[in-house]
């Protein structure tokens, strides 16, 4: 996955092996196709080392909400920093709360979905309205930044 900086409408989308998503304002990220599927069609897994020596993924069971910590962040591989996962949820744009200093939880589903309406399309309207980035730069991150 490579993070890109160029222009959002300058780029197009690959059906087949990636997905160009600009999931803030301004940033767009190449993912691969497979985390564009529906939700249900997703399993999380860690790989676990057997005792041949070999790795083997064991599906990662959470409920409907996890709980976002900076190691969770980097092991989903996200696009984008912890800070920006807390100011779209912030923002309302991808469902989550937090039930007490320092701990976000987030509706993966909601994410997923979030990677999806974000997709760049020449065919569609961007996702970034006036409305929606004023909301996500008003909304601070867990510093006040």
């Amino acid at each position: 996955m490579s993070l890109t900086l160029h222009s959002p409408h300058a780029l197009r989308k690959s059906p087949t092996e990636s997905a160009l998503v600009e999931f803030m304002p301004g940033r767009v990220a190449e993912l691969p196709a497979e985390l564009m599927r529906e939700p249900a069609k997703m399993v999380i897994c860690k790989l676990v080392k057997q005792g041949n020596g070999m790795y083997a993924p064991v599906p990662v069971e959470w409920g409907p909400m996890v709980r976002m910590s900076r190691k969770l962040h980097q092991e989903l591989g996200l696009p984008c920093s912890f800070i920006t996962i807390y100011k779209l949820v912030k923002a309302g744009l991808i469902v989550g709360r937090m039930p007490a200093p320092k701990t976000l939880l987030i509706d993966l589903a909601s994410l997923v979905e979030h990677f999806q309406n974000t997709v760049v399309d020449p065919d569609k309207p961007r996702f970034w309205n006036d409305e929606r980035t004023r909301k996500f730069r008003e909304a601070e991150g867990p510093m006040g930044e």
